[in-house]
């Protein structure tokens, strides 16, 4: 092969690698996902806020404090500096006051992103912890609240090498908190594209205090919103690219240890926790890549997400609100006191809603586990299954792919289970015919029923020695195949001996697979 033909075959496989990541980040961020208006009554916009409400949190007696002004790589943003509004919820004029800034404070630079508040047992008082990214840098701000004048007095910023990305966070003590990275890198090109194309596991969670900074949870695409359970002892990681929403179990240590993950069908990005409940709000992007390719004829929507029960065997995962943009862009957060919502943007305004309660128990769609129970025989996989209109099914085992786990040197059998049956146990089918069984190698599946005679053939990709062909056979009595015919062919093209496949590579390399 000359260099000129080496040098076209690396351009090939890097545009169809190029092109795969560009098709897994439009499906992680539900690209193709149409928008859709469920509103709740009473809904109106907040004055004062025009410039996002990225993250908002409440106090128990509701006082809503709101980070507005965000300016985030990628995302559209105003020349106006970051501001902290304070609401009160129990006030029926729903206006926000923007809180007085200490003199000694840069607000020229403030860029706030996530916000948490401590209460401190010994005397109440109130701390707001806020993520500042002064040019696009990441540290921790801790003001103390002063109710009486509606101002913050700074107190700290915090600093540290493992803050490196942070995005939101959670306070657990008057200097203590977890924060999330969501990033690995802090180059902003190796952050806005490297990370955006690749979309890897590589974030984390940080707790911080001033005794010790250590990684306390990793392995997120997106680590975004953290919150906390009211009885302190559980903590919440949203994954905004895993569309999930990880419990964490708090040890005395300050480590987390995972307990399971919830789905939630969004890219969720703030979490807050009611305090009486314990139910989740979350504010998602139904449609994120709207948000990144920001077009005001085509704005991105907005949508609510509420979990109740999240740490029983059945979470209820609810849809309170979705809008198309028309209303209100870019939701990032959803935070509740008493009967009000409030629905918090990255760039955007403030919506704040009546809650609906039959229409939420209207919406709820909760995880249900049917009566499942393990079939028996089957030790090593059943890739693919079929089943006929008369309740015979076809599974086939033992597949082994490359890159994937394959626990058994076993050749690969097919199984027929009758669903009809009220104790179904699958049979291994007899395989006769001029067939190396000790290559049977099965994948998918497909079943044609000839309409003349009634007869059962049963297509079945094989992969002896990771190649690929089709084999056909005839089922005959109850428990025996018989091999009619091998097809292998760079390309496939429905009755006895017709049908059409799926190549799942473009390359026959191993090599070149991966």
């Amino acid at each position: 092969m000359g260099k000129l033909g080496f040098i076209s075959i690396v351009i090939a496989a890097l545009a169809l690698v190029l092109g795969q990541r560009i098709l897994n980040l439009r499906k992680r961020t539900f690209a193709s996902r149409e928008l859709a208006q469920k509103h709740l009554p009473n809904c109106v916009l907040l004055k004062n806020i025009d410039h996002g409400s990225e993250d908002i949190t409440i106090t128990g007696d509701g006082l809503a404090f709101i980070s507005s002004g965000l300016k985030y790589p990628g995302l559209p943003s105003t020349d106006v500096t970051g501001k902290i509004f304070c609401l009160d919820m129990t006030n029926p004029r729903m206006k926000p006051v923007e809180l007085r800034m200490p003199r000694n404070f840069d607000l020229e630079s403030f860029n706030p992103h996530g916000i948490s508040l401590y209460t401190d047992p010994s005397d109440d008082a109130i701390y707001l912890f806020v993520v500042n990214h002064p040019e696009h840098k990441s540290q921790v701000e801790i003001f103390h609240f002063v109710r009486d004048d509606h101002s913050l007095v700074h107190l700290k910023t915090i600093k540290h090498e493992l803050l490196h990305s942070v995005n939101d966070i959670v306070a657990v003590g008057v200097e203590s908190f977890y924060a999330t990275n969501d990033h690995y890198f802090t180059n902003e090109l190796l952050k806005t594209l490297v990370e955006t194309l690749l979309l890897q596991p590589w974030t984390n969670v940080v707790y911080y205090s001033p005794e010790e900074v250590k990684v306390v949870s990793e392995g997120y695409y997106f680590a975004n919103g953290v919150n906390i359970s009211p009885d302190k002892r559980h903590v919440y990681v949203v994954d905004l690219f895993d569309h999930n929403v990880h419990v964490l179990e708090r040890k005395e240590d300050n480590a987390l240890v995972q307990v399971k993950a919830v789905a939630v069908g969004s890219l969720c990005d703030n979490v807050e926790v009611d305090a009486v409940t314990g139910d989740l709000w979350l504010g998602c992007h139904p449609n994120a890549m709207k948000a990144l390719r920001f077009d005001p004829t085509d704005p991105p929507g907005s949508e609510v997400i509420q979990i109740k029960n999240i740490h029983s065997d059945q979470p209820v995962v609810t849809q309170v609100y979705e809008d198309d943009g028309n209303v209100i862009m870019g939701s990032s957060v959803a935070a509740t006191y008493g009967k009000k919502l409030l629905i918090g943007t990255v760039f955007h305004k403030t919506l704040c809603c009546d809650l609906d309660e039959m229409m939420l128990a209207s919406r709820e769609m909760p995880v249900k586990h049917l009566n499942c129970q393990y079939l028996k025989n089957i030790e090593y996989g059943a890739e693919d299954i079929t089943i006929l209109k008369d309740g015979l099914a076809f599974l086939s085992t033992g597949l082994k792919y490359p890159g994937l786990p394959s626990f058994s040197d076993e050749p690969g059998k097919i199984y027929i289970l009758d669903l009809l049956h009220p104790k179904p146990t699958p049979v291994e089918l007899q395989i006769k015919g001029e067939l190396d069984l000790n290559s049977f190698n099965p994948h998918g599946i497909s079943v044609y029923t000839d309409e003349a005679d009634d007869s059962v053939y049963l297509f079945v990709v094989n992969h002896p020695e990771h190649k690929s062909q089709v084999e056909i056979f005839h089922l005959v009595q109850e428990d025996t195949l018989v091999h009619l015919k091998t097809i292998a062919h760079p390309y496939s093209t429905v009755g006895k001996e017709s049908f059409y496949a799926t190549n799942d590579h473009y390359f026959a390399s191993d090599v070149l697979h991966f």
